[in-house]
């Protein structure tokens, strides 16, 4: 207690002690979320395993044209930087 006339504030802490949830489902429920990590996961290894058995020449093609353009951008920065460093 404070001297004087002070005010003496004390904080109380609600602890919840209910009992916990019974799976990550039900709290994902309650909490309101609406996609659960496993269903993307899911999705996602299905999506890989149908480019993996179908079109596999046309993700090599949009991988190779993704190097490229990369390649061209490094060069650019490369060029960039030089001029940078003669600047200086």
């Amino acid at each position: 207690m404070m001297e004087g006339g002070g005010v003496v504030m004390i904080k109380r802490a609600e602890i919840d002690n209910s009992a916990p949830f019974r799976s990550v489902k039900e709290a994902v429920s309650l909490f309101g979320e609406k996609v659960l990590a496993s269903e993307v996961y899911t999705t996602k290894l299905k999506e890989m395993h149908g480019e993996a058995s179908g079109n596999g020449s046309s993700r090599l093609g949009t991988v190779t044209a993704e190097l490229e353009q990369t390649k061209h951008n490094l060069e650019l920065a490369r060029e960039e930087s030089m001029a940078m460093a003669n600047c200086l």
